[in-house]
């Protein structure tokens, strides 16, 4: 997200910011607020998803663009990104590995982003 570019600059990284500004996207989006609010999750996962359906060709350009200009012999792609990082991967005819940043396997100590089934076995 845009809003991050910053943060990852302070590490002395070069940083390239190809999404929307999460936290100003639910901040101009009322219908998203009163999700959040009523705690209607599956709801605000649709709204999310139609947000991201409408950026989607923006964004993939910048990445796109990012990737040519940086000339990476491979690329690390979290799971969101994956599928266009395997497009991008294979336009300029490098490997792509995809990256979890978070456990994928809920647990009754790490539960999904829906915070269920808690009632799982800690492994």
């Amino acid at each position: 997200n845009t809003n991050h570019v910053p943060f990852m600059q302070e590490f002395g990284l070069d940083v390239t910011g190809t999404h929307p500004d999460a936290e100003l996207s639910l901040k101009d989006d009322a219908k998203m607020q009163q999700l959040i609010a009523d705690g209607s999750m599956l709801k605000l996962a649709r709204r999310m998803a139609e947000h991201n359906k409408k950026n989607f060709p923006s964004v993939f350009e910048i990445e796109l663009k990012a990737a040519r200009a940086f000339q990476p012999d491979m690329l690390l792609c979290a799971g969101m990104e994956s599928t266009q990082g395997a497009a991008i991967a294979s336009s300029m005819n490098i490997p792509m590995i995809s990256c979890q940043l978070r456990v994928t396997v809920p647990s009754k100590f790490d539960p999904s982003i829906m915070e269920e089934p808690e009632w799982l076995p800690g492994w």
